[in-house]
């Protein structure tokens, strides 16, 4: 597991009194998992979900039987009785559809999912109630989309909003986002090196491959996802297959995987997170991973990481000036130009290089205009430096079609814009100046793709 810490061990009477206490919670596919800290904490914990094991994640899975609701391995413990009502895919749910009618009952998605994240979020006497967290992180398997992001976001806004008290912060990250946390938190060497993280729970195996660019702090961080849905939790069997022929095929599934990723990718770590992983069906597969490097298994990166995230929220560390996430909304270029300044004092005839945009600027705030005097000049050059890369993109635009005037008397507007994170628009038009060289009013556009 990922640094697991018994509850039993960690927490005593003493620790009553601490600052406020902050929870992360891993919604995920098949199952949960919730961890905590307070201030003054230098690292979370996770939470058992049963008490007479070492068991930390919980089904998430909501089940009513006899009148009464019950969730977690409570719940799926009084699935298969008569008479039990059965609820999965609760945030899909509550996304998706106002009301169910489950047994000939009508039940509201939304009360469903409120119902179930109140039933799990049950702290230790230690960390204070629940209604007095100063906040709340969740991390979930929706895919990483902003518009479901955004759904995703509004949903549990509202269902947590009748658990905890107006004073709690809530936030929501994805995947790629709690990766990252994680992994800045471990021991300094695991982040200088490129990881892989695979996840196999509920439907289908996805991959997450994090990558340092540059050679210098701040480095950049990214993370790149990959689904395989026909390598399935539960993988189709014709009757004449006998189970050890089962899991040869699954391991030779998974070990066709490692195999394409490595031409891909040149990893060093692995983490496995995931029920689908039990069962030690991994013999040619993990021996392939090994020989990576530290291979790890486990399920509560994702809330450890999220409560990582939260700390750095309330005291944020240096390690954010050394590493910067970039996320599929953000853009991966330094964008700027070459000019001279006008009322600036000048020390040598080199012109100034002039930023426009930063790397890891979600590309929806990346927009700019700009006022240039060119002199002469057939072109205007753009500069786009990634940290992955060893030289910069010169974007070059053909400016020859603006009427030539003299040095000084020609004035041109610059807009700039990300359409999405790798693609640049780019409008230059030609305003003149003044009274004295009237624009013309051409206008030159240009798209660049980045990647």
């Amino acid at each position: 597991m990922f640094e697991k810490i018994d509850l039993v061990d960690k927490i005593n009477k003493e620790l009553k009194g601490r600052g406020k206490t902050y929870i992360g919670y891993d919604l995920g596919a098949g199952y949960g998992e919730i961890s905590v800290f307070s201030e003054g904490d230098l690292n979370p914990v996770t939470l058992l979900s049963r008490k007479d094991a070492t068991v930390f994640h919980f089904p998430c899975m909501l089940v009513k039987y006899n009148g009464r609701f019950y969730a977690g391995f409570e719940a799926a413990s009084l699935a298969g009785e008569e008479g039990a009502l059965v609820f999965e895919d609760l945030l899909e749910l509550a996304m998706n559809q106002a009301t169910i009618v489950v047994g000939g009952q009508r039940f509201d998605t939304e009360y469903l999912l409120t119902l179930f994240l109140k039933l799990t979020l049950v702290l230790p006497d230690s960390f204070g109630k629940v209604e007095k967290a100063g906040g709340i992180i969740f991390t979930t398997y929706i895919d990483e989309d902003p518009a479901l992001q955004t759904r995703v976001y509004e949903v549990l806004l509202k269902a947590a909003g009748q658990i905890f008290g107006k004073k709690t912060k809530l936030y929501l990250q994805t995947r790629s986002e709690s990766i990252y946390y994680f992994l800045m938190h471990q021991e300094e060497n695991l982040m200088h090196q490129d990881t892989l993280v695979c996840d196999y729970q509920k439907d289908y195996l996805k991959t997450y491959f994090v990558k340092k660019h540059g050679s210098q702090a701040p480095y950049t961080i990214s993370v790149n996802r990959m689904d395989y849905p026909d390598m399935r939790l539960v993988v189709p069997q014709e009757e004449e297959l006998t189970i050890a022929t089962g899991v040869r095929h699954l391991d030779d599934t998974f070990h066709q995987i490692v195999l394409d990723l490595e031409e891909k990718y040149d990893f060093g770590l692995s983490y496995m997170i995931g029920d689908g992983f039990k069962g030690g069906w991994m013999d040619r597969s993990l021996v392939k991973l090994c020989e990576h490097g530290r291979v790890f298994q486990g399920n509560n990166l994702y809330s450890l990481g999220a409560c990582y995230c939260l700390r750095q929220m309330i005291e944020p560390t240096p390690l954010l000036e050394e590493y910067v996430y970039l996320s599929k909304q953000d853009i991966a270029y330094d964008i700027g130009l070459y000019c001279y300044s006008q009322g600036v004092v000048r020390e040598s005839s080199q012109p100034d290089y002039v930023s426009i945009f930063e790397r890891g600027s979600a590309y929806e705030t990346c927009s700019a205009e700009m006022y240039l005097l060119p002199e002469g000049e057939d072109e205007l050059v753009i500069e786009a430096k990634a940290l992955s890369e060893p030289q910069s993109q010169l974007l070059r635009l053909d400016i020859t079609a603006f009427p030539q005037r003299k040095a000084g008397q020609s004035k041109m507007k610059l807009n700039l814009v990300f359409t999405d994170a790798h693609t640049l628009a780019v409008t230059i038009e030609d305003i003149g100046l003044g009274q004295v060289s009237p624009g013309s009013g051409k206008v030159i556009q240009e798209i660049f793709h980045l990647e």
